[in-house]
């Protein structure tokens, strides 16, 4: 049995509305290609940090470095960490002292070396989590929506095509196991249970995302965050037969009232869930009602 738990609201973290983006570039095998981190609208920016994943098959990172706007605005060192599974963390560090802060949106700029054996593709550039930035060194920091970017790859190699495997595929199944009626301040727990079949040992990204009453869809993040940029809750699995719960804590105040649903489903590592092409099991799905509280009697 496998519990999660976190604390999380099915509201996205919108506090801020300027936009964090990556840009795009196109290159063929062995060129060197640069993106810039932008924000939109321009703000007085005066630190960030973010994350991105990369696709280490097609792109290697080169380095990524400070815009003359962010260095003149005393951000004095950007400092990243690449791991092997191609997930970027940004952070920065400012001078302390008097600056005359101008507004800027070009933040950094990104370089990946195309890599020579890659194929015809667009290359994903995609925000992880929550990006945040420090106007103004004031010390607080807002959180910013994201736009991933890409890098279009312009090859004489064809594009692979994922071979599915022989057997039956990956089953799985979703239940409320906190109850399909809630009220804000309840918990929300989400079961699952996955049967790997004749997957057993493949690796493969787990999915989840809910539909909220307006139809606007949220993906579940590895740190249990409702996002409306794709990400995988639990990037590279090993398929296995598993059961759980991910508990999200309780219901917040103020979420809108109506029909969720959860859905679910495994795809192949670093693909969009949304083409049935890439899913390698079925597409499980869950419902629930977020109701108003029943009013206590008067003694």
């Amino acid at each position: 049995m496998i519990a999660i738990a976190a604390c999380a609201a099915l509201l996205p973290s919108l506090c801020s509305a300027a936009i964090l983006s990556l840009g795009y570039a196109t290159g063929e095998p062995g060129d060197s290609v640069s993106v810039s981190l932008s924000l939109d609208p321009s703000d007085y920016v005066t630190n960030f940090q973010c994350s991105f994943r990369y696709d280490t098959r097609l792109l290697t990172l080169r380095d990524i470095y400070l815009s003359d706007g962010a260095a003149e605005n005393g951000i004095s060192r950007l400092w990243y960490n690449d791991s092997p599974g191609g997930e970027v963390d940004v952070e920065t560090e400012s001078w302390n002292g008097e600056w005359w802060l101008e507004q800027i949106s070009r933040l950094a700029i990104v370089r990946f070396d195309i890599n020579e054996n890659a194929y015809s593709a667009t290359a994903a550039l995609t925000f992880v989590g929550i990006a945040y930035y420090e106007r103004n060194d004031d010390g607080r920091w807002q959180s910013t929506t994201t736009q991933n970017g890409a890098i279009t790859i312009i090859s004489s190699r064809p594009t692979p095509t994922p071979t599915p495997l022989p057997g039956k595929p990956p089953s799985l199944t979703l239940s409320m196991g906190s109850g399909t009626v809630l009220t804000p301040g309840q918990p929300l727990t989400l079961s699952f249970n996955l049967s790997a079949q004749a997957w057993d040992g493949i690796r493969a990204d787990a999915y989840i995302w809910v539909a909220m009453p307006d139809g606007s869809l949220l993906y579940v993040n590895p740190r249990l965050e409702f996002v409306t940029t794709r990400a995988a809750l639990a990037p590279k699995i090993t398929i296995e037969d598993m059961q759980g719960d991910v508990q999200f804590g309780p219901v917040p105040q103020g979420i809108p009232y109506g029909a969720y649903t959860f859905y679910g489903t495994l795809t192949y590592p670093r693909k969009s869930p949304t083409k049935k092409a890439n899913r390698i099991s079925n597409t499980a799905s869950a419902g629930f009602h977020i109701v108003t509280p029943t009013p206590t009697p008067r003694p």
